[in-house]
């Protein structure tokens, strides 16, 4: 009733969708109810992002298409989320405002349900059930959501920004647009720490049958490389591409060289702007211990037994890609960055200031 009665109704869709295999039902269920649907940054992934029901991401570092359209939804159905501080943009209600919204949320963890928001209805359940019973509850409906969604792309943009690389100044966030493009749509892609992650989180667009991991909670650096071994452990029919700083890389040496004793497929691109990004951003005028000496990483990926190129550019990357994909062990692309691409570009209009800098608003 909830549903029928709303005029622009949408679903937020987190990580307890990927917890619980339930992307396939989540396609299912947006495609036959015609509900437009947007992710938070953990739950990036469960949705393709290429679908024309799709939105993109929530947050503090998210596409203002999602944005305005969680804001200006009057009924929101929570799968898998618990609608914390890096989904809501530090609860900012302009975007999830429950004394004008209807909020309703399903989570297989109790703690989860009204914990951040008041839940007007809060429903415990596992989504691997639940789901598929929604898609049985739902008739096949006309809307007017695919309209809607390809105007606030058009008004917000959608993952269509311009290449910006110029000689001797390679953009990360171009280098991830070319994986965007090249990568097989099942790749299981692994995310570190850092800026990194956020260009990940902005310019990645994922495909259907396509996996983006990334460590939330503390986020903890190092994740990316030992992942995605696993990844290529446990798939091997599916590519798994790890993307991470050279900070990252740094701290993680030693899993190239369990892949390469595994004989794992995977590849691994290093974005190596000789910084730890996030940091050196928000230090701004205070620099210390956030800068790298120019370390060699092809070199050292050489010498341990892996497929290993440096690039310097848009095309010099796209061609390393290619060959990844059909290089049968660890291939290494090591893309030496600019310093020039900084968090602050990619903040959303839902944050205030630079809360992230060192000193706060005032530096």
């Amino acid at each position: 009733e909830l549903l029928a009665a709303a005029k622009s109704p949408l679903i937020i869709a987190g990580n307890g969708i990927r917890v619980a295999g339930a992307e396939d039902a989540l396609f299912d269920f947006a495609e036959r109810a015609q509900l437009p649907v947007v992710t938070t940054p953990a739950g990036k992934g469960t949705f393709p992002e290429d679908h024309p029901l799709a939105l993109g991401l929530m947050g503090p570092f998210g596409h203002e298409s999602a944005i305005a359209a969680v804001g200006g939804a009057d009924l929101i159905i929570a799968l898998g989320t618990k609608l914390g501080t890096s989904d809501s943009a530090n609860y900012n209600p302009a975007m999830i405002n429950p004394a004008k919204q209807t909020l309703i949320q399903i989570d297989i963890d109790p703690l989860n349900l009204s914990w951040t928001q008041p839940i007007d209805v809060p429903v415990n359940g596992d989504l691997a059930d639940a789901l598929p019973r929604l898609v049985q509850l739902v008739a096949p409906t006309a809307s007017a959501a695919l309209e809607s969604v390809a105007k606030l792309r058009a008004t917000h943009g959608y993952f269509n920004r311009d290449f910006s690389s110029t000689p001797g100044n390679f953009s990360a966030r171009d280098a991830v647009r070319v994986l965007s493009e090249e990568l097989p749509a099942d790749t299981v892609i692994t995310c570190d720490a850092g800026e990194n992650r956020l260009y990940m989180l902005r310019d990645f667009q994922s495909k259907r049958g396509g996996t983006v991991l990334q460590p939330n909670g503390g986020g903890g650096m190092g994740y990316a490389v030992p992942a995605a071994a696993s990844a290529a452990y446990n798939f091997p029919g599916r590519s798994a591409v790890a993307v991470c700083g050279d900070g990252g890389m740094a701290m993680t040496l030693h899993g190239l060289i369990t892949a390469v004793e595994l004989g794992l497929k995977m590849t691994v691109v290093v974005l190596d702007n000789t910084i730890l990004g996030w940091v050196y951003h928000g230090q701004k005028n205070r620099i210390i211990a956030s800068e790298f000496k120019d370390f060699d990483y092809t070199a050292i990926a050489q010498a341990i037994g892996c497929n290993a190129s440096s690039t310097h550019g848009v095309d010099e990357f796209r061609a390393a890609v290619v060959n990844s994909i059909s290089h049968p062990g660890v291939s290494v692309i090591v893309a030496h960055t600019s310093k020039d691409d900084r968090y602050q570009e990619m903040m959303s209009s839902l944050s205030v200031g630079d809360p992230y800098a060192v000193g706060g608003d005032d530096e």
